[in-house]
């Protein structure tokens, strides 16, 4: 091996190995910096994935927020149509009809005891079978203006086709649901 070979040869050599390693470097240090660029890139990829996954849960589409807009104005509606104490008895009577029942007197009335009742009440007699007569108790509450029934009291009937037919006569107190505005510090609050 001869080393007496002049500079000059050696030079072109030298200055290609420092190329290919310069090469080297920098690609060595461009990866590093975007396979950090990249970590950071997925970083905000997982970011707006949770984001846009929360958001979908929140976020309603225009159909269900019309539905929804439909069913508030229905509310409203039954809350002004509770105020109407001769809505309400009409209601009681014809739900009682659609049940096969013979509707003998509907009436408001006051309560008895010492609880006063928040809401209106009204006393129903009716006449008909055991099984009518539980149907349109069950069904209060699926009412257009709900109510529930609070008081009750059932006997065999003992005059004219209702005393015939074997049927029974109930008298049932029902308190209506009428909409109360909440105290005001708790409007506020």
């Amino acid at each position: 091996m001869n080393l007496n070979v002049p500079k000059r040869e050696w030079t072109g050599f030298a200055v290609a190995i420092v190329l290919v390693v310069g090469s080297l470097s920098f690609a060595i240090i461009s990866s590093s910096q975007a396979l950090g660029r990249l970590g950071e890139y997925k970083a905000h990829n997982d970011d707006l994935s949770t984001t846009v996954s929360q958001a979908n849960r929140v976020v309603i589409s225009a159909d269900e927020a019309e539905r929804i807009q439909t069913k508030i104005g229905a509310l409203r509606d039954c809350f002004a149509d509770a105020q109407k104490q001769g809505l309400i008895v009409s209601q009681l009577s014809e739900f009682a009809r659609d049940r096969g029942l013979h509707v003998l007197e509907i009436q408001p009335t006051r309560p008895t005891g010492a609880a006063p009742s928040a809401y209106p009440l009204y006393r129903i007699s009716v006449q008909g079978g055991f099984e009518q007569i539980a149907a349109y108790m069950d069904g209060f509450k699926s009412m257009r203006i709900p109510a529930r029934a609070v008081g009750f009291g059932m006997w065999p009937a003992t005059e004219g086709v209702a005393a015939a037919r074997q049927a029974l006569t109930a008298d049932i107190t029902v308190e209506a649901f009428i909409h109360q505005e909440p105290p005001k510090e708790v409007q506020n609050g």
